[in-house]
C-alpha cells in the first residue's frame, strides 16, 4: 500500500493538522500555477507562428482598404465614367468579398485576373469590379438598382458564393463562453490557455446540439425551403429588371475549394436556378476535376483566411474567360 505523504517527515518542525493542510494547498496551488505557465508557454510558442499568419492577413485587407479608399464605392478598382467610349465593350463584376479580396492582394482576384486576360486578348474591352466586403446578393441587387444602372454596361457577370442567400432574416447564435466570462484575472495571465479552453466549450456546446459552429449552423439555417423561397423571388425580379434592359448577364457560382461539404450548398441552389431559367455556371461542378490534387490549406488565400487563394482566382477567372468567348463573342464584338 502506498505510504501517505506527509510533509512533516520532510520538515524538522512539528505542525498542527490544519497547519499540514495549509502547506500542502499552497503546494497545490503552487503546482497548479507553474503548470499553467508551462502550458500558457507551450501555447505561446504554437501559436506564435499564428499570430504572424493574422498580422500578414490584417496587413492584405489594409493594403486592400487604403487602394479601395480612393473609389467612391470602396470598390478595388478604379472608378470609371459613367459613358464608355464608343469602341469600348464593357463588362461588369457584380460580388461580394471574393471580388474585393479579402485575405488576398486585390491584383489576384478572379475579377482582376480576368480585367487582365480581356486586355491581354482585346485593349477594347473594359472590365468593371463592383464588390465590397461583407456584401451579400441583396446588397449587390440594391446596388446595381441604385447606382450600377448608371453605367453603359453591355455584359453584366454576378459573382455567386454559399452565404448570398442571407436575406438578414436569421441571425447567427452567438454563444459566450461561460470560461471567458468568468475567468476574470486569469485571461490576463494565461490568455492562450483560456482561449483554448473556452473553444472546447464552445466545439462540446454546437456538438451536442448537433452542430459543427455557429457558422455553420447558420448557412444551413439559410438553406430552409422558406428562405430559399423568398431569396429566388429577389434573383427573380433582378432577372425581370435586367431583361427589361436588354442587358445580357450570368452568375458565377465560385467555391472557396473542392470541399464535399461546402458543394451541397450549390448543387441546391443551382437546381432552383435551373427551374426559374437563371443563366449561371456552377464552377463547384468542376473544380475537384480541376484543382482536387490541391490540399484545401494550398487553395486559401493565405493560411489563416478560407477565401480563394491565387490557384483558385485563376482557375475562376480563366473559367469565366472561356464561357464568355464561347457564348458572348457577338457582344465582345470578336467575331
Amino acid at each position: 500500500m502506498a505510504k501517505r505523504f506527509d510533509i512533516r517527515s520532510y520538515l524538522r518542525f512539528s505542525f498542527s493538522r490544519y497547519e499540514t493542510f495549509f502547506l500542502n494547498s499552497l503546494i497545490m496551488i503552487f503546482l497548479i500555477i507553474s503548470t499553467l505557465f508551462v502550458i500558457e508557454s507551450v501555447l505561446e510558442r504554437y501559436n506564435k507562428k499564428n499570430k504572424i499568419y493574422h498580422q500578414q492577413n490584417l496587413k492584405i485587407n489594409q493594403r486592400n482598404k487604403q487602394y479601395a479608399s480612393k473609389n467612391p464605392y470602396g470598390f478595388t478598382d478604379r472608378l470609371h465614367p459613367y459613358k464608355k467610349r464608343k469602341d469600348q465593350t464593357r463588362i461588369a463584376v457584380l460580388g461580394g468579398s471574393f471580388i474585393w479580396g479579402d485575405g488576398l492582394p486585390y491584383e489576384l482576384t478572379w475579377g482582376h485576373l480576368l480585367k487582365k486576360k480581356n486586355i491581354e486578348k482585346d485593349p477594347f474591352i473594359s472590365t468593371m469590379l463592383w464588390g465590397q466586403n461583407g456584401w451579400e446578393s441583396v446588397d449587390e441587387f440594391r446596388f446595381y438598382k441604385e447606382e450600377g444602372v448608371n453605367y453603359d454596361v453591355d455584359i453584366l457577370i454576378i459573382g455567386w458564393v454559399n452565404n448570398d442567400v442571407n436575406l438578414g432574416t436569421i441571425k447567427m447564435e452567438n454563444y459566450k463562453s461561460l470560461i471567458k466570462r468568468y475567468s476574470g484575472y486569469l485571461v490576463t495571465f494565461f490568455p492562450n490557455f483560456i482561449e483554448l479552453v473556452s473553444s472546447v466549450e464552445e466545439k462540446m456546446y454546437f456538438t451536442f446540439a448537433g452542430n459543427q459552429n455557429a457558422y455553420v449552423d447558420w448557412l444551413t439555417s439559410l438553406y430552409s425551403d422558406e428562405n430559399l423561397s423568398n431569396y429566388m423571388n429577389l434573383v427573380v425580379d433582378f432577372d425581370s429588371i435586367l431583361k427589361k434592359q436588354s442587358l445580357p448577364y450570368f452568375y458565377v457560382f465560385t467555391p472557396n475549394n473542392h470541399s464535399p461539404t461546402d458543394l451541397w450548398y450549390y448543387k441546391k441552389v443551382s437546381s432552383l436556378f435551373k427551374k426559374h431559367n437563371i443563366p449561371f455556371i456552377d464552377l463547384s461542378e468542376t473544380i475537384g476535376d480541376k484543382l482536387g490534387h490541391y490540399t484545401l490549406e494550398e487553395l486559401k488565400s493565405n493560411p489563416v483566411n478560407w477565401h480563394p487563394g491565387p490557384i483558385v482566382t485563376d482557375y475562376i477567372s480563366t473559367e469565366v474567360r472561356a464561357h464568355l468567348l464561347e457564348n458572348y463573342g457577338d457582344v465582345l464584338k470578336l467575331n
